[in-house]
């Protein structure tokens, strides 16, 4: 499996970056969301708890059959602060 982070946004009004990642995965299931949190938190550092990952959609490259991609969006928090009450 590997992953690259094909987008990058920062978003301060909702202290979070936004993410977008294509993972390949050759010959292998689409990965779960587990390993694909997992990696991302190893690759920007961040905590496991603070990640949310949106959508994975699987799908097949048109030029090798073999060669698997899956499209993800992520948020990435930079803290965990819940919301006040009025």
């Amino acid at each position: 499996m590997e992953l690259e982070i094909t987008e990058n946004n920062d978003n301060p009004l909702l202290n979070r970056q936004e993410v977008q990642i294509v993972i390949k995965h050759e010959n292998d299931a689409t990965p779960n969301r587990n390993q694909v949190i997992k990696n991302l938190s190893e690759k920007l550092k961040a905590k496991k708890e603070l990640i949310i990952l949106q959508k994975n959609i699987s799908s097949k490259s048109r030029e090798q059959i073999k060669v698997q991609f899956a499209q993800n969006i992520a948020n990435v928090f930079d803290s965990y602060d819940p919301p006040s009450k009025p």
